[in-house]
């Protein structure tokens, strides 16, 4: 779990949909359960498997790009990020959210896209 809190930091919450990889939800409970993954709460929706997360960080971005790296270490995929409208703090400038290469360097930059909710 992630514990390094600083006083710029803010909490976001936002949920991450993942390619489960017909991974049972059981086994990805497992896998999630002992990684850095803890702060995220899991669920499906329509058979869709995704976490929950409230996440200490500097930014949104940094938030979901931590939870995607984090995902990413046990083997799941983000392909949607649904964020709540009261996350956004100023204009919206893209309806997606660029991953960072710095967290998966031999895989080129992917889009994922972002839905806005409330």
């Amino acid at each position: 779990m992630r514990s390094e809190h600083q006083s710029s930091d803010r909490e976001f919450s936002f949920r991450v949909f993942v390619d489960a990889n017909g991974v049972a939800a059981e086994a990805l409970f497992e896998r999630i359960a002992v990684s850095d993954c803890g702060d995220g709460t899991f669920g499906t929706s329509a058979g869709q498997p995704h976490l929950g997360f409230t996440r200490d960080a500097k930014s949104l971005q940094e938030a979901i790009e931590t939870a995607i790296g984090d995902l990413a270490s046990i083997g799941l995929h983000a392909v949607e990020i649904e964020v709540d409208r009261n996350e956004l703090a100023g204009p919206i400038a893209m309806a997606c959210l660029q991953r960072s290469p710095r967290l998966d360097a031999q895989a080129a930059p992917q889009v994922i896209p972002l839905a806005i909710t409330g």
